[in-house]
């Protein structure tokens, strides 16, 4: 009785008291808006670093004088999007970003890889309803990751292709800063940075890789530019916009499949072919890590995380050998340079925790089976380490086990 008579709970930054069962709402409560006022600094700060805006020009005006000759009928981009256990959260971010792009005239694709979540369904087909610019693709079963991007390439429409992970999410203006970018020099990819964000502890942080200054590159030297010990571009599929006839030039078999390191092959077939690019020092992009499921989280744990990366260079030097491109097998020394640092260092940690098997004989393993089959250089590979750390014992242990 006392309950109906008088009663008082807060909601949002108002009070609200029931007397006589008659609703009445009293001023906002001073502490409450404060909160609120925190919260919308909070907001705007992290809307700034998802925008990610580039004050010293404005694209949209720019865009505009490019663009004016091309076929707006179709998409300029098309958006490829694999989705495979993610769940909603994961999702919706990545979706939101892509669907609020302020380059409006894209297609997204989104390739549901048999996805054994019904909710990456249902959120799929909740987008798919509401937005008329996004396919909706389910396979029959799971194909891999690299296969239902061939899968949603197929039926692209767009002047230009970009691939995203559906756990990852996108600056606001990055298509329109990148295609721009594309049309503007007449190049084949557009390449751009990105940040990290840290799913623990929902934090940003900038990727590792050493910035180099805004860069226009032609001829043999795009893929040279990839492959060396000093790349600044990292060697997934998701920093880059590729035009579509590019990517028409490799066949549906030519990416690899369920392979950690799988767009690195990928990546540097369309980078043999490819005749210019631009880099643009903007992080552009937001990856997300330390994701429980991910792949690479549930791969480091076994053999795999070491086996998948020796499968992904042999696959290279086949298709190079294949096509008669044997001459550029040496840039892989500088590609491999990179990964080796980071396997010896994922060996010395699966050590530690696991003392009855021995990684870094795997890793040795590999090492010399790819200089036997003249995959590597020892004494190049040496050199380019030497470049890239000052680790003492990296060296050390390379001398000691690597054969010449």
């Amino acid at each position: 009785m006392f309950k109906f008579l008088f009663s008082k709970r807060d909601e949002g930054i108002n009070c609200k008291r029931k007397i006589f069962g008659i609703s009445i709402t009293t001023k906002p409560n001073r502490l409450k808006l404060k909160q609120l006022d925190e919260k919308i600094e909070k907001l705007k700060k992290e809307n700034t670093i998802l925008n990610n805006l580039v004050s010293s020009c404005s694209y949209q005006n720019l865009t505009k004088d490019y663009i004016s000759n091309l076929d707006s009928t179709k998409p300029f981009v098309s958006v490829i999007i694999t989705v495979y256990n993610l769940g909603r959260r994961y999702l919706v971010q990545c979706l939101e970003s892509v669907i609020n792009q302020s380059l409006k005239n894209i297609e997204i694709i989104l390739v549901n890889d048999y996805s054994p979540l019904e909710e990456d369904d249902k959120v799929c087909t909740e987008y798919a309803n509401k937005d008329k610019r996004i396919k909706y693709i389910k396979n029959d079963s799971n194909f891999g990751a690299g296969k239902s991007r061939m899968v949603g390439l197929s039926i692209s429409k767009g002047y230009a292709i970009s691939f995203i992970d559906g756990d990852d999410f996108l600056s606001l203006n990055l298509y329109e800063i990148s295609f721009y970018e594309m049309i503007k020099n007449n190049v084949d990819i557009v390449c751009y940075s990105y940040n990290m964000f840290n799913v623990d502890d929902m934090t940003f942080r900038n990727s590792n890789i050493e910035r180099i200054p805004y860069t226009t590159i032609y001829g043999e030297y795009v893929l040279e530019f990839y492959s060396s010990r000093n790349n600044p571009l990292d060697m997934g599929l998701w920093t880059k916009l590729y035009k579509k006839e590019l990517l028409e030039k490799l066949n549906y078999n030519d990416i690899l499949d369920s392979h950690r390191g799988e767009d690195v092959s990928y990546n540097f077939k369309i980078f043999l072919h490819a005749k210019s690019l631009v880099y643009i020092p903007l992080n552009l992009y937001f990856y997300t890590y330390n994701r429980d499921t991910s792949i690479t989280n549930s791969s480091i744990k076994n053999d795999k995380y070491f086996t998948d990366i020796k499968d992904v260079f042999i696959d290279i030097k086949d298709y190079l050998i294949k096509n008669n491109f044997e001459s550029y097998v040496l840039y892989l020394n500088g590609l491999f340079s990179h990964f080796f640092i980071d396997l010896y260092e994922v060996a010395l940690y699966m050590n530690r925790l696991n003392k009855t098997y021995h990684y870094l004989e795997l890793l040795s393993d590999i090492v010399n089976e790819f200089i036997e089959n003249k995959i590597i250089d020892r004494n190049i590979l040496l050199q380019y380490v030497k470049s890239l750390t000052d680790k003492i014992g990296i060296i050390e242990w390379y001398n000691k086990n690597i054969k010449g």
